[in-house]
């Protein structure tokens, strides 16, 4: 086993640290006692490529997701936070409620050094007619979330409220 490759053996991308391929990847000529460690390196950066670079548009197989979130308060509430190096396209955002003279607003949001800033991606609106799920998307139209963004929906009422929000996404880079 190479140098680089019983460094890294039990790390996943989470743990391992930049500072270690410093460490081993000190030649740059392969000669004989470098060439085991730059032939793992390539090994583990064409591993590396082909799960966690972005897809050039396609979709990572297997994670079509969807989630219906129940909001019963006037709140701003996080559909979507996608953690360190995730891509993902959001396809459906569909909203339905109960209560007539419910409002919502989908935005994204992302933390700076002054705070979090967000951005609306339409204006109030309200949800009409009651228990229909209406889109906000148009089709073929999808939103892309990355982190560290994160896609909320404020809900408001001139009553009560009894909200369902329902999100479909696939992720696009891992």
């Amino acid at each position: 086993m190479s140098e680089l490759r019983n460094q890294l053996k039990n790390q996943n991308l989470d743990t391992v640290q930049p500072a270690s391929f410093k460490q081993v990847g000190g030649s740059v000529f392969p000669d004989n006692n470098a060439k085991r460690d730059l032939d793992s390196l390539r090994d583990i950066i064409t591993g590396f490529q082909s799960v966690h670079l972005p897809s050039y548009g396609h979709r990572i197989a297997g994670s079509p997701y969807a989630i219906v979130y129940s909001i019963d308060s006037a709140t701003s509430t996080k559909l979507l936070e996608p953690k360190i190096n995730e891509v993902y396209a959001v396809d459906v955002v569909n909203v339905m409620s109960s209560e007539s003279g419910t409002n919502y607003q989908l935005k994204i949001t992302s933390d700076s050094n002054l705070g979090s800033i967000a951005y609306a991606l339409n204006k109030s609106t309200e949800i009409t007619p009651i228990n229909t799920e209406t889109p906000v998307l148009s089709y073929g139209q999808p939103i892309y979330i990355s982190y560290p963004q994160t896609l909320q929906v404020a809900t408001t009422s001139s009553g009560t409220i009894d909200t369902q929000v329902i999100i479909a996404y696939t992720k696009l880079q891992q």
